[in-house]
């Protein structure tokens, strides 16, 4: 009986160590994951996209008007 008591105290010890240890090592591991978030947010604001910025369908029918009209222009002042 009391031998069963003794593995039973020593069980439920070794039980509460494990999750002890466990919880540091989640506690750890959210510490890390969260620096290296911020790491990765630092590190994209660094190196900015080479994508070209998007011209919308609007944008791009008055560039093409506009530079249509300046190449009318110049074709207008060297036949004169």
């Amino acid at each position: 009986m009391r031998l069963a008591r003794v593995l039973i105290n020593t069980i439920q010890c070794a039980n509460s160590v494990v999750r002890l240890s466990e919880s540091v090592l989640n506690r750890r591991k959210k510490i890390i994951k969260k620096l290296q978030k911020k790491d990765k947010k630092a590190n994209a604001k660094l190196h900015k996209s080479s994508k070209p910025v998007y011209v919308s369908k609007a944008e791009r029918e008055k560039l093409a008007e506009q530079t249509e009209s300046v190449q009318r222009d110049k074709e207008q002042l060297d036949s004169e």
